[in-house]
């Protein structure tokens, strides 16, 4: 074969690699984003992969919203451990501007999948859904991209200090607030035998990053602009740690 000639067919090695990372998205994918069926939306025995994502967006919005300390069960690859997280509940939320990624490892190489949606336009909702829960270990908020805020804006009726097993969300089909939507365990010993807890009507964050076992969506959702990428490279190089949201 000359060097004019060309070739034609598939590249057998690169194309079994590119599926085999597909795979591994649609599987992490699945794993990641659940629709729930139980009393809340993951229900208490979820049990979840031993590995967080890390997540980003300019702005959180949200209503009837709760933030409560719950037990969730993850997988460790030895077996199912306790750990405790921040589990982030609301009836109805956007995010303007994001992104979620993970970094994992494939024949020895990092790849770093990355799952992202934005429009470049400032406090315009890139993804908005209902009936929404993220169960997260760590959230920063720092004072860019977004410079309409920082930190969180609670709004309406605000409490501190509920019991997680007290927080109101989302509503049955008749219109009742659902009993303990955040799946807390009633008969957990936390303060007072409850968990802590804020319940309020209206809430706002700016700047977000943090990291997070699971996000469970009953839905609809609509996304804008979704791109998702696998690329070689670590968290700190490809993930969303390496870059903020940009407008």
């Amino acid at each position: 074969m000359t060097g004019g000639d060309r070739r034609y067919g598939v590249r057998w090695r690169r194309a079994t690699v590119m599926n085999l990372l597909g795979l591994l998205l649609l599987s992490w994918i699945a794993t990641l984003l659940s629709s729930g069926t139980t009393r809340g939306l993951g229900g208490p025995d979820l049990v979840l992969q031993g590995k967080k994502s890390h997540f980003s967006t300019a702005k959180l919005s949200t209503t009837d919203v709760g933030f409560g300390l719950v037990p969730i069960q993850v997988e460790t690859g030895t077996g199912t451990q306790t750990r405790y997280v921040l589990r982030m509940g609301f009836a109805a939320g956007s995010l303007d501007g994001f992104c979620l990624s993970q970094t994992e490892q494939f024949l020895g190489t990092d790849w770093t999948i990355r799952v992202t949606s934005r429009d470049g336009q400032l406090n315009v909702a890139d993804v908005s859904g209902s009936k929404v829960q993220f169960d997260v270990t760590s959230v920063t908020s720092t004072d860019a991209p977004n410079t309409s805020g920082n930190g969180i804006s609670l709004r309406g009726n605000v409490a501190f200090g509920a019991a997680t097993q007290d927080v109101t969300t989302w509503r049955d089909s008749a219109g009742n607030p659902v009993v303990n939507p955040l799946d807390a365990p009633a008969d957990l010993t936390g303060i007072n035998g409850r968990l802590f807890a804020i319940d309020s009507d209206v809430g706002e964050l700016y700047n977000v990053t943090g990291e997070i076992y699971d996000a469970v969506i009953e839905g609809p959702i609509m996304i804008k602009n979704l791109l998702i990428d696998v690329v070689p490279g670590t968290e700190e190089t490809a993930g969303c740690t390496a870059g903020e949201i940009i407008y």
